[in-house]
């Protein structure tokens, strides 16, 4: 088997000792060798970089940075920054990947792909179920559709919302200095990956694969996280401003699908973090929460509150029941149909 393109495996690790050794070990069981194994210890306090460097001792495709505590952004872009490889893609600390994962890239790539895509799959490992997000479509009928196909779908079905499970070419990285955005905590995957899509012309998505395991663990909890209300509206903005643009770049106005996506979900979005702005704990006045309700109400789009509600209902909780969340965006809803 010839190993052409060297791939570069950026992995940030912060406190990570728990699920370390499995996520490193599952990467240099790869049927695909030509690989550099970057792992960036962000500052680690427990034995994470000992464990790194147990794994470098036995093989010296491994590559230990170490700096100081920084956020999981500036940490894979530390690590953007010092690979070396043809194409790079990034794996969480606590993740594990098949063996033949690498592999299934290399695949398919050839000299003018931009991006390579494939499924993954989400591991509840407190309800023993296993969630896999793919595109159902056979090779043929997935390599016959446009860009603009192939993005509505993989947008639309959240495969774009994560870093991972991707190949990206570094060269447009690095030309275009494309880096995840630290001013976030929230959805900066998301938009480094929207940014990404409009340097590309050529992408490529795989069918069936699967081989990326995103685990959520015990302390995984929709209920529990509290996100800021300018951080989430940050994010919502930004991914209103990239979808736009790549709705421009691949001619998606030919059709009325992803414009009213991009406006739909953007509705959705802002509705849930008003209505979390006035149900979550935060240290807001009363006056920026008014001013931010009156600004909602003048100027989205979507008017029927119960079309919203309706809408959230399906996307947020079609997968997900829970009583007491479900109860609070019932209630802000009527909130908002009232205020």
């Amino acid at each position: 088997m010839a190993y052409k393109n060297l791939i570069s495996i950026i992995i940030p690790v912060y406190n990570a000792e728990l699920y370390l050794k499995e996520c490193i070990s599952s990467i240099l069981s790869q049927t695909y060798e030509n690989i550099e194994i970057i792992l960036v210890n962000d500052g680690s306090t427990d034995n994470s970089l000992d464990i790194c460097y147990d794994f470098q001792k036995n093989d010296n495709r491994v590559k230990i940075f170490s700096k100081k505590n920084q956020g999981v952004s500036e940490t894979r872009n530390y690590g953007i920054n010092n690979a070396k490889g043809d194409y790079i893609t990034f794996i969480d600390s606590d993740d594990t990947i098949d063996s033949n994962y690498i592999q299934d890239f290399v695949e398919f790539l050839v000299e003018d792909i931009d991006i390579i895509i494939q499924g993954y799959k989400h591991i509840y490992l407190n309800k023993k179920y296993t969630q896999q997000m793919k595109f159902p479509q056979n090779q043929d009928t997935l390599d016959s559709l446009s860009n603009y196909e192939l993005i509505l779908y993989a947008d639309k079905n959240d495969i774009l919302k994560c870093p991972y499970s991707k190949l990206y070419c570094r060269k447009i990285i690095a030309d275009n200095n494309l880096k995840f955005d630290d001013k976030i905590s929230y959805g900066e995957d998301h938009i480094f990956v929207l940014n990404f899509l409009l340097y590309c012309n050529n992408i490529k998505t795989i069918t069936q694969n699967c081989g990326y395991n995103h685990y959520h663990r015990d302390n995984d909890s929709l209920s529990s996280k509290n996100i800021d209300f300018s951080l989430f509206e940050y994010y919502n903005d930004k991914v209103k401003y990239y979808r736009t643009e790549l709705n421009k770049k691949f001619n998606m106005t030919q059709s009325s699908l992803f414009a009213n996506f991009i406006d739909e979900y953007y509705a959705i979005y802002k509705t849930i973090n008003i209505i979390n702005l006035f149900v979550k704990k935060n240290s807001y006045s009363a006056e920026f929460k008014n001013q931010k309700v009156n600004t909602y109400l003048e100027t989205t789009k979507f008017s029927d509150l119960k079309y919203i509600y309706y809408k959230i209902n399906y996307i947020i909780f079609k997968n997900i029941r829970i009583k007491a969340l479900r109860k609070t965006f019932i209630n802000g809803i009527n909130f908002l149909a009232n205020f």
